[in-house]
């Protein structure tokens, strides 16, 4: 990873960042969640473009375009069809809507921005520079894959070279964004921080059966009709493996048409979404942990670092994933895991068969696996971020 190398200054006195999302309160989205709640708290202001279903319930000043309106989502619509019509493509490309988020980020004293995804990057942008503010941009998924195969997008995020800093998952994303001409922006290559956990309870490994588990959105990137049918390759030679597949989607209605169609269905658990806390316990419970990451095929959006692989590490479950995206970046290969090429069901049935059947092999890539998680922990991503916001690096809770 890259290196982030700042000069030691005083902290402000004064300090307020501005957390940038451009939906609020997205349940799949708990990193961006954890920034708002633990990043640096009672300092914290956060700037929404729309109203989500699921709002998280932050005790913090939020603005929502509509606030410019009087609070009416209407009016607010329809002045977002107007700007389009006369070809303004940011939402705060106007000077009214500037002038409104410039007015809450003077009233709130906001010293920094964060940007969660560089589309809300490239929509803040001007307005940060104007006021003179350090803006760290927070790219994720779609807007470091999917969206930077669209000339609109290549070409807004062009505004992100007077950006301070681009933090991104790993190199593999670093190199994308230099691709498309963001040459003299500082981009810092860091995965999500986790949490590290408790000694792993070694139960499990002195059952009968060896237990399996995914865990995430049931989305097209995320493979996980590809990994149910590497696992029942795999069960066919092997009577002792089980799945557990936490989490729900779009796809959960085709993973659970082959589970009832397959003979070997029954070995595998569709629990659906649990809470974060839950599903971490259940990924602790696993002897490994599967994902079958790939490219959608349809909009080619890609992972950038999963976290549930970061999480499944950091819980001591080797990991047998695809070679996608920033993964291999994340996994170190024969060592905390095995990856096989994406769409190849038979190869990933093979990794799984290998580890499944070879308890030293599992223990060995256990111990590997939580000794890689140590190098992406909170901790050490919340001081990098602070650092990069606040330009130093000396920061108090």
């Amino acid at each position: 990873m890259d290196s982030i190398r700042l000069h030691t200054i005083d902290v402000p006195i004064r300090r307020r960042l501005a957390i940038v999302v451009p939906h609020s309160g997205q349940p799949t989205e708990t990193f961006i969640r954890r920034y708002a709640e633990m990043l640096d708290p009672g300092n914290v202001v956060m700037v929404h473009f729309y109203h989500g279903a699921d709002a998280w319930g932050l005790d913090a000043p939020t603005y929502f375009p509509e606030q410019a309106f009087g609070g009416s989502r209407k009016l607010a619509k329809a002045w977002r069809a107007v700007q389009k019509l006369a070809g303004i493509e940011s939402l705060f490309g106007d000077p009214f809507m500037a002038a409104s988020l410039m007015n809450f980020l003077r009233q709130n004293g906001v010293t920094a921005v964060f940007s969660q995804y560089l589309v809300a990057g490239a929509t803040v942008q001007d307005v940060v520079a104007r006021l003179g503010l350090r803006h760290v941009v927070r790219g994720h998924g779609y807007d470091l894959s999917s969206s930077l195969e669209q000339d609109q997008w290549k070409r807004r995020y062009q505004v992100l070279e007077s950006a301070d800093s681009i933090v991104v998952p790993t190199e593999y994303q670093t190199a994308r964004l230099r691709a498309i001409g963001l040459n003299s922006v500082p981009i810092h290559a860091y995965p999500y921080g986790v949490d590290l956990s408790p000694d792993r309870p070694e139960s499990h490994e002195s059952e009968h059966q060896v237990r399996i588990v995914t865990a995430g959105r049931m989305v097209a990137k995320k493979g996980p009709l590809l990994a149910l049918k590497a696992f029942l390759i795999a069960a066919e030679r092997c009577p002792d493996i089980v799945l557990t597949m936490v989490g729900d989607g779009p796809m959960l209605g085709q993973v659970r048409e082959l589970c009832e169609q397959h003979p070997l269905g029954k070995r595998v658990t569709l629990v659906g979404a649990l809470p974060h806390a839950k599903t971490l316990e259940a990924i602790g419970k696993a002897a490994i942990f599967l994902q079958h990451s790939l490219s959608d095929p349809i909009t080619g959006d890609q992972e950038g670092a999963p976290v549930a692989i970061l999480e499944a590490m950091a819980r001591s479950v080797p990991v047998v994933s695809t070679r996608h995206s920033g993964i291999p970046y994340l996994v170190r290969e024969g060592v905390a895991g095995l990856l096989s090429e994406e769409g190849d069901v038979v190869a990933m049935a093979e990794n799984l068969l290998s580890l499944a059947t070879n308890h030293d092999m599992r223990r060995r890539m256990s111990v590997e696996a939580s000794k890689h998680a140590q190098n992406f922990t909170w901790e050490i991503e919340r001081s990098v971020l602070l650092q990069l916001l606040y330009k130093t690096t000396h920061i108090s809770a």
